[in-house]
């Protein structure tokens, strides 16, 4: 069912994803940055917005801004674990893997990879947080306004 809680929770991630995968693209190598990675990482955040933030908005500013940041680390994830796995299919197209196992060993590899970027990208970090704390906030206002 949908809720302003979910719509503005959807719109504020989206903007977070977007914005987070946009200072993390300037320190991530040439064969690590797929094409859209902007873009994705946005999608990501619109459907962590409806589907963590949304239905998950709390009483209280703080409870609510909490709420926030565990989107932004569900994004953070989510973001980390998908992009891992299209580097790993797009490397196991081109043959670099000689089999199923080290293929889905080069995507944990992948993971850590994305994930040690992210967390020496103080912008990105910067961004995943104020933009939780402040989607977060924007969520549980607009619910508690229409709802």
């Amino acid at each position: 069912m949908p809720t302003a809680g979910k719509l503005f929770g959807a719109i504020a991630f989206l903007l977070v994803g977007y914005f987070a995968a946009d200072a993390l693209k300037d320190t991530l190598p040439e064969q690590m940055a797929p094409a859209g990675f902007s873009a994705i990482s946005g999608f990501l955040g619109l459907l962590i917005g409806w589907r963590v933030m949304g239905p998950n908005v709390q009483h209280g500013v703080l409870k609510t801004a909490a709420t926030g940041v565990r989107a932004s680390f569900t994004l953070a994830v989510w973001g980390i674990f998908a992009f891992a796995v299209a580097t790993m299919i797009v490397r196991s197209t081109e043959r670099r893997y000689d089999g199923v196992m080290e293929a889905i060993n080069g995507a944990f590899v992948f993971m850590l990879d994305y994930g040690r970027l992210l967390v020496s990208s103080q912008e990105a970090l910067i961004v995943l947080l104020a933009g939780g704390i402040a989607g977060g906030l924007l969520s549980g206002w607009a619910e508690k306004r229409w709802h």
